[in-house]
């Protein structure tokens, strides 16, 4: 399922949007490895998550783990995507949101 990544400022203006994200599923840990990813865990392919920039720190440790080495180009291209949204997030006091279906 392809999941949309927004930038949200204030009044809920879209900042930066980075869509459709269709790899987003497989970089996630699966279903049942969930529980040790506080931040990761709470990604829905289904529903809205938001990370607002108190919770970005927290997110980016757990999203930088997800880099195995062992992921192809387009993964690692989408890994870095949405870490820089994530950066830019905390910089300047956006919220990230992944947008599911």
């Amino acid at each position: 399922m392809p999941i949309n990544v927004l930038l949200i400022g204030s009044s809920h203006h879209v900042v930066a949007t980075l869509h459709p994200v269709t790899n987003l599923a497989q970089l996630l840990p699966a279903f049942n490895e969930r529980k040790s990813s506080c931040y990761l865990s709470a990604i829905d392919q289904y529903a809205d998550t938001f990370f607002n920039d108190l919770q970005i720190d927290g997110f980016l440790g757990e999203w930088r783990a997800l880099d195995s080495g062992q992921l192809k180009d387009e993964e690692k291209a989408t890994l870095q995507a949405i870490e820089e949204l994530a950066l830019r997030a905390r910089d300047e006091h956006l919220v990230l949101k992944f947008e599911g279906d």
